[in-house]
This record gives C-alpha cells, sequence and structure tokens, in this order.
C-alpha cells in the first residue's frame, strides 16, 4: 500500500534531507511530502520545495495546522503558513529582480 502523504521532519535541513525528498517524490510519484522543520531560512524551503515537498511546516506550528497541512496534501493542495509564503515571494522577487542590477543603461 502506497501513502497518500509522507510528513518529513526535519532537525537540520542539509543536502541528505532534500535527497530524502526527490528520492521519495522519485519512488513514489503520487505520495505528497510535508516538511516539518525547525528553522525558517529561505534556503532550505526553497530547496525543500524545489526537490518535491508540497508544504513545509514548523515544528511550532498548532496541530489544527498540521491537520489541516495533511488533508489539503492528500487533496494535491500545498500549504504554507502565511509569514514564510511572504518570506518566499519576497525571496522569489528579489531573485528574479538581481540580473537587471548589473546592466548598465
Amino acid at each position: 500500500m502506497t501513502p497518500d502523504v509522507i510528513l518529513l521532519m526535519l532537525s537540520i535541513p542539509d543536502a541528505h534531507s532534500i535527497s530524502t525528498i526527490t528520492t521519495c517524490k522519485q519512488e513514489l510519484p503520487e505520495t505528497q511530502v510535508i516538511v516539518l522543520a525547525a528553522d525558517e531560512d529561505e534556503r532550505h524551503i526553497f530547496d525543500s520545495l524545489k526537490a518535491g515537498a508540497i508544504a513545509y511546516l514548523l515544528k511550532t506550528c498548532f496541530p489544527a495546522e498540521l491537520i489541516d497541512a495533511i488533508s489539503a496534501a492528500a487533496r494535491g493542495e500545498s500549504k504554507l503558513p502565511p509569514r514564510i509564503a511572504a518570506r518566499m515571494l519576497h525571496a522569489m522577487h528579489h531573485q528574479t529582480h538581481a540580473p537587471f542590477r548589473v546592466l548598465t543603461p
């Protein structure tokens, strides 16, 4: 039996953690991966989502948030806490415009 959702707890996000997400998605493409982590580092969040995680929650989230994220993931929907979503949008916005700062008029 294939799981619908995998809840992956990351104590210290590193390359091994990211490869675990990638492997899960390669071996179980229909299974959704939710990352539950201790930190809000944009790089860790972005790397986790890029590797295939559908959600990234903090270990300090409320139980209702976790249950909501699991239910959403089972439906194929992504859930990010508003603060993390805002940080990711901010990081993506700056990343998108960064190359244009080096162009001359």
